[in-house]
Formats: structure tokens, C-alpha cells, sequence
């Protein structure tokens, strides 16, 4: 993202640096943008709230509209879901949320933030809050479950890494 030709847009850009073409511009602050695995969706936050868009620009939509500021956008292997961080209403905490393409099923993980689907998207890690700081830890979606793997270590990224053979 980027505010060089006024407000802030999405632009593509060949690698040699030329060729450089807004794709998406808004008067809104529109940052944190995450492309889909496959390729096909861009994921931006476009103000409070999170929008799509096709990977060329088009067919642009509100996904999350609830006026809490969103960011740390993480799609799901399959591209099918996308992880954030929602800031609290009150601007004290965070939490991280999974939202489904169509914006009609949101589940709550856990407060934290950064969050990071495993190679399989059946899991995310993830910064948790903690009553002596963070902790990392990880969520198993299909069952709920919060596993914590360490205790006050404070991280800001996180990326799964699949083990090698």
C-alpha cells in the first residue's frame, strides 16, 4: 500500500520498477494487505473494517464491517478463511478472530494477537494475553482448543513453518 499519488491504494509494480498501477485507491487509511494463497483475492483493511477484492482490483466488498479496527490479515491455506486481530472497543486489548469469505460465520479464538495458519489450516499460533505477558500459543480449530507452548514471550510475527523430510 501506498499514499504517493494521494490517497492511500493497492499498486502493482513490475519487479525491474516500472510499469506501477493503482489497482485499488481510498480516502480511507487502507493498509495491512494480504493476498490469497491461490492467488485469486487481496484482503485489505480499509479503514475499521475488512475488505476484498479480486487479485486485479475489482469486485471490491466490505467482508467485516463492526467499526473495530482490524489488522494482522492471515489467509487460510485453502483460502477460504482469513485470521486478524480486532482491537477492543475501549483500545485496551486485542483478540484473534477467523471469518469465513462471506462474512456470516466470525469465530473467536482467543485475546492475543499475530496469528499464523499451519501448513494444513486445521491450526493457528498465535500471541496470547497473558496475566504476566504474552504467551505463545496455538488453536486447534476444529475443537476449540487453546494449547499455550511458552509463557511471557512477546512476539509481533509469527509463521508457521511445515517440517521438512
Amino acid at each position: 500500500t501506498s499514499n504517493r499519488n494521494g490517497p492511500w491504494g493497492v499498486f502493482t509494480i513490475n519487479a525491474d520498477g516500472s510499469n506501477t498501477q493503482g489497482i485499488i485507491t481510498s480516502r480511507q487509511d487502507l493498509k495491512q494487505v494480504a493476498v490469497a494463497p491461490n492467488g485469486n483475492l487481496l484482503a485489505y483493511t480499509c479503514g475499521s473494517e475488512i475488505c476484498l477484492a479480486d487479485a486485479d482490483g475489482s469486485d471490491r466488498r466490505t467482508l467485516l464491517k463492526n467499526g473495530l479496527p482490524k489488522d494482522h490479515l492471515a489467509w487460510s491455506p485453502d483460502s477460504t478463511r482469513l485470521a486478524f486481530t480486532q482491537h477492543s472497543s475501549d483500545g485496551e486489548g486485542t483478540s484473534v478472530y477467523v471469518v469465513n469469505l462471506s462474512g456470516n460465520s466470525q469465530q473467536l479464538v482467543q485475546n492475543g494477537a499475530f496469528a499464523s495458519w499451519s501448513p494444513d489450516g486445521t491450526r493457528l499460533v498465535f500471541s496470547a494475553d497473558g496475566e504476566e505477558g504474552a504467551n505463545l500459543s496455538w488453536y486447534d480449530l476444529a475443537t476449540g482448543e487453546v494449547h499455550q507452548l511458552a509463557s511471557q514471550m512477546g512476539v509481533n510475527t509469527l509463521v508457521w513453518v511445515p517440517p521438512t523430510h
